[in-house]
């Protein structure tokens, strides 16, 4: 496979685990908004029904997003060995070195919010 080839496909794989975390992190905001604020299509739900949908939706696709960013700094990593001196190698290792800052970034960030929301759900659960 040529250095081109292995740099297209590298930049393709990317491009797509960006996208999958893009739709993620869309999705899990988007049901901690209806967690936290504690109305659905204009409905209130009850404190239950937030606790599951911070747990499930938030925790869940936190816990994905975070592990999506160690799992592609690990393949490109190891897809860098696999091409050796070649530049295609260089561009695997920066895929790489971004995947494990978006992991240890999502790692940090989710439990910094994480304990906002329980913080906020045990505030408005207590009135």
């Amino acid at each position: 496979m040529s250095d081109f080839t292995a740099v297209i496909l590298l930049m393709a794989i990317f491009v797509a685990a960006l996208a999958t975390a893009a739709l993620l992190a869309r999705n899990m905001y988007g049901r901690c908004d209806d967690a936290l604020s504690g109305i659905v299509n204009g409905v209130p739900i009850p404190m239950e029904s937030r606790w599951r949908f911070f747990v499930h939706d938030y925790v869940g696709h936190s816990f994905a997003i975070t592990m999506l960013g160690g799992v592609t700094a690990d393949g490109f990593y190891v897809a860098g060995q696999a091409l050796g001196e070649s530049p295609a190698a260089i561009v695997a290792y920066l895929c790489a070195l971004v995947g494990a800052g978006f992991f240890l970034f999502n790692l940090t960030l989710g439990i910094v919010w994480m304990r906002h929301f329980v913080r906020v759900l045990q505030a408005a659960g207590s009135d």
